[in-house]
């Protein structure tokens, strides 16, 4: 397909951005939890885990760019706002390696957010931490 052609299938920007970012997500929730696949050991699984979130830090900041950009925007755009409930669902399921309640899930996802999006905000303003620096703050964040 060429460039040229994305416009039959796509209504407007934003949806062609929304598609990018909910496939983009899929992955990187895919990613997330294969990191952890057969590892029992609970602070081995949060050390994996922490380490991959950190490595797409590194690796995919300007595609965490984009969804940290759409979840802004459905402060102001409904239309962006399913989606963004729809990728934060897979984001709060993804957090099942280190906590199993509904509640514990959502306050994980939610320390984990902060922290990973000031370690990609550092990342992309040119002031990078670490692999390792990033592994232990998301690790600290988990608790």
């Amino acid at each position: 397909m060429s460039l040229g052609s994305l416009h039959y299938y796509f209504e407007d920007k934003d949806e062609l951005l929304i598609y990018c970012v909910r496939q983009y997500k899929s992955e990187f929730a895919k990613i997330i939890s294969a990191s952890v696949s057969g590892i029992s050991n609970p602070d081995r699984i949060k050390t994996a885990f922490c380490t991959a979130l950190a490595e797409t830090i590194s690796t995919e900041a300007e595609l965490h760019r984009l969804w940290y950009d759409i979840r802004n925007q459905a402060l102001f755009d409904q239309a962006f706002v399913p989606v963004v409930d729809e990728i934060e669902e897979q984001l709060i399921e993804m957090m099942n390696p280190i906590a199993s309640e509904r509640k514990a899930k959502e306050l994980l996802y939610l320390r984990f957010d902060g922290a990973f999006r000031y370690l990609l905000q550092l990342s992309v303003s040119g002031r990078p931490r670490e692999l390792e620096e990033m592994t232990e703050v998301l690790k600290a964040a988990a608790g």
